[in-house]
């Protein structure tokens, strides 16, 4: 918003630090910055659009203002008929554009800048709204913890907030051509689990000898790596319905980066080594470009201008993959991560784990998305059929890979929201344990 010369500058800096998306280390790329002013009715028809305001100083969101279910007030932050006081409040939400309904408009708001800009603090994986203030924005956790927000929800199927609040918006404009224009749907719920929270394994200790030199390039990667791995928290000792192990013999350390591209060419994997003249941004012990099929079986990065680049040691366990996937008849894999360099506590950043969307067959594709069988209340491999073919053949795939043994983690969309969409695999350094949920 520019209607405010006190605000302006406050606000654009909240743009530009907002245009790499949510959640910022999930992507690379930056989305435009415009003034309120030039976002004209063929911007609002052909994009969505992110608002940063406020209230009054943004010219675009005054025009939404009264159609919209969530307002920003002089002092908070009122949804339905219900207000949160305090300067310090402020609000995130999506909904339909009602001057272009085929459009989303995302909101980030509040009553000063401060509010405003509290919004980039948020958890990684939020709902459809939250409302939040200064205590619940101090850090930014992936998920939300311990302080919790003011209010955050889903709106219903036809954007309506939940009964409680009052609801003074009508629901959604119908979106052009349709009763629900493609991707107007509601965003899939994460239903948390009534099981227990398992008891976990003890941490092993930190590392005092390494295989691979200090002078061996993987070798200062595998130490830097240990530093790191210890001040990480422990996300997986809080999963409900989780399932451990402890296997000695999967102990593994990174090993010189010659002895590990050796047992990756017997292995018969296509590879090259990572471009030297684009040094990684966090310590990745060997890094490699896997370059065609493995035993038969595709592995394809679905951003076409991203190559499937991870730790060596993270390839060598992708013949065992390849062959669990492939007596399950899949031929190609889509993968959506491998080595990134946030967040700074995930093994993504040593390009020791893939998160994997898609798995496809000769004749099918199996979308984690949309067909994987949630079980909230059942332990993962040890679910019952679930009456959905697709589902349950998902499901038998995946505790396939749990079955093998090579993988510290095996992460479904029971996990947690921010896997809804994908299977995530990693390889942990000098960890016996073993993780499934």
């Amino acid at each position: 918003g520019t209607g405010n010369p006190e605000t302006r500058d406050a606000l654009l800096k909240s743009a530009k630090r907002g245009a790499g998306g949510w959640p910022q280390w999930l992507w690379n790329f930056e989305q435009p910055v415009l003034a309120d002013t030039e976002v004209t009715d063929a911007v609002l028809a052909s994009a969505n659009v992110v608002l940063y305001t406020t209230g009054a100083d943004n010219a675009v969101y005054t025009r939404l203002r009264d159609k919209l279910p969530i307002q920003i007030t002089a002092d908070g932050v009122r949804i339905g008929a219900k207000t949160h006081s305090g300067k310090d409040v402020g609000t995130r939400f999506i909904y339909p554009n009602p001057l272009a309904p085929n459009r989303y408009v995302v909101v980030q708001g509040g009553p000063t800048p401060a509010a405003v800009d509290a919004g980039h603090r948020l958890p990684d994986f939020v709902p459809d709204y939250v409302i939040y203030d200064k205590a619940s924005t101090q850090t930014r956790p992936r998920l939300v913890s311990s302080k919790p927000p003011l209010e955050l929800g889903f709106f219903d199927d036809t954007w309506h907030l939940p009964a409680g609040f009052g609801n003074t918006a009508t629901g959604a404009a119908t979106p052009v051509g349709g009763e629900h224009a493609e991707g107007a749907e509601l965003a899939p719920t994460f239903t948390e689990s009534s099981l227990p929270v398992p008891e976990a394994p003890p941490a092993p200790p930190a590392p005092t000898t390494f295989l691979a030199a200090a002078s061996d390039p993987a070798g200062k990667a595998a130490r830097a790596m240990a530093k790191r791995i210890a001040s990480f928290p422990s996300f997986r000792t809080t999963i409900r319905g989780a399932t451990w192990n402890t296997n000695a013999g999967a102990v593994w350390q990174v090993r010189p980066g010659a002895a590990c591209e050796a047992a990756l060419a017997k292995a018969g994997v296509p590879f090259r080594a990572a471009p030297a003249d684009k040094p990684m941004a966090t310590p990745v012990a060997t890094p490699v470009v896997i370059t065609g099929p493995i035993q038969g079986v595709a592995f394809r990065m679905l951003h076409a201008d991203r190559e499937l680049v991870m730790s060596c040691e993270l390839a060598t366990r992708l013949p065992a993959l390849a062959g669990a996937l492939r007596a399950r008849g899949v031929r190609k894999v889509g993968v959506i991560s491998t080595y990134r360099d946030h967040p700074t506590v995930s093994f993504h950043t040593f390009g020791l784990a893939i998160d994997i969307s898609q798995f496809s067959t000769d004749s099918d594709t199996l979308s984690v998305e949309k067909d994987f069988p949630a079980t909230p209340n059942q332990e993962t491999c040890k679910a019952k059929p679930s009456g959905n073919p697709r589902g349950d053949t998902l499901r038998a795939i995946v505790c396939d890979v749990a079955k093998l043994g090579v993988f510290s983690s095996v992460l479904t969309p029971n996990y947690n929201a921010g896997h809804r969409d994908h299977v995530h695999l990693d390889l942990r350094p000098d960890d016996p344990r073993q993780f499934l949920r």
